[in-house]
């Protein structure tokens, strides 16, 4: 919220919203030649250098208008401005927040109007019949017939910006702040609700083990990191967690995926009988459905992104990859593979180059090799 400073005010006549001891305030840093007339009862004021006493007032502003808590005065200009901003764009001194139920609690008004106001009733489920959205003050009624009551004007009211609404973003899930469950279920893994009265959470990550397996109260899920609906969102990062659902063609132009634990890049969506789906990296089709995808964990995208071979970043491309200036086929990356798994109690690393200048062993190029299979760079390894 912008904040002004006395002389701001004064310059640009802007008109604020205020009463009684606030508006006498107001009135006397303004150095108003006298206070004739005041009576504190009015709802604005403003500066005007050539009416009485370098002030006037009226119940509705005639131009652009303020509350008091964006007045800056001069004896508290070190505390309210961030000495790092313009004074032009400068802050509001941070301010108590307060839930709705607290507002409820309370009983507090808020200053608003318009949408804002219709935000503020609807948090506090109220009837909407008789809201016009004119008034400057909300709060919650319980004693009323439509639970909130308005007023032009209030001296103790708060401020909008300082009521906290629920996150109205839908929660999917929470992620698994931890290994679990003897390492079976991996830090990351994402827990849904798991049975029609909402008490439980499972996941589908523990190998081998049946959908609710692994099933944790909601009192302590409900605590870890939640994701939301919106974040999955065109070039976002996904992982599949089961090689079912997620496999049925949306279009003759998609393709099927059906490897569980692979990172995706989501790259478009779409609909197939009523279920939403994405098109992922490679042409893949997923179904948004918690059960077969979940966000991919930061150090999943890091190893998903950044495959390094010799401290060089490998270049994934049409039919091979480069690492520095050196191509490599994606049919002698298979056969690379091929050799390390037919030898593996004997070989362990491997020079590669037309130098032998790199040094790679299984775990390097299985992760080349999947990245090349669910994005299809190339040729079918």
């Amino acid at each position: 919220m912008k904040i002004y400073t006395i002389q701001q005010l004064k310059e640009k006549e802007i008109w604020v919203r205020c009463s009684g001891d606030k508006a006498k305030k107001l009135l006397m840093a303004f150095e108003a030649d006298n206070l004739t007339g005041f009576v504190g009862l009015s709802n604005y004021y403003k500066y005007h250098g050539s009416f009485r006493g370098n002030w006037t007032s009226s119940l509705e502003p005639s131009g652009y208008a303020i509350d008091f808590e964006q007045v800056i005065f001069p004896e508290e200009e070190s505390s309210k401005i961030n000495v790092t901003t313009n004074i032009t764009h400068g802050t509001m001194a941070e301010l108590k927040k307060y839930t709705i139920k607290e507002l409820k609690e309370q009983e507090l008004w808020v200053k608003c109007s318009g949408g804002k106001a219709k935000k503020l009733l609807e948090a506090f489920n109220a009837n909407m019949l008789h809201f016009t959205g004119n008034s400057g003050c909300y709060r919650y009624d319980a004693t009323s017939s439509d639970s909130w009551a308005a007023i032009r004007s209030v001296g103790n009211s708060i401020c909008f910006d300082q009521v906290i609404f629920p996150d109205e973003r839908k929660i999917l899930g929470y992620l698994a702040p931890m290994d679990m469950f003897g390492g079976k279920v991996k830090k990351g893994a994402q827990f849904n609700k798991y049975g029609s009265d909402g008490v439980l959470y499972t996941t589908n990550e523990g190998k081998m083990y049946a959908i609710g397996y692994f099933t944790i109260c909601k009192e302590l899920v409900e605590k870890w990191e939640p994701v939301y609906e919106d974040e999955y969102k065109v070039g976002a990062y996904i992982t599949t967690i089961s090689t079912s659902g997620n496999c049925s063609q949306a279009s003759e132009y998609l393709y099927p995926y059906t490897h569980a634990g692979h990172v995706l890049q989501i790259i478009g969506k779409g609909v197939k009988d009523k279920y939403d789906y994405f098109i992922c990296s490679g042409g893949y089709c997923v179904y948004n459905m918690p059960e077969y995808i979940r966000k991919s964990t930061p150090q999943e995208i890091k190893d998903y992104i950044y495959i390094r071979i010799g401290g060089y970043p490998v270049e994934f491309c049409e039919g091979h990859i480069n690492i520095n200036s050196d191509t490599f086929q994606n049919s002698e990356i298979g056969f690379l593979v091929q050799f390390f798994v037919k030898h593996n109690d004997t070989v362990k690393t491997l020079n590669v180059g037309c130098k032998g200048q790199y040094t790679v062993d299984l775990g390097i190029l299985i992760k080349i090799l999947n990245r090349l299979k669910y994005e299809k760079t190339g040729n079918k390894l």
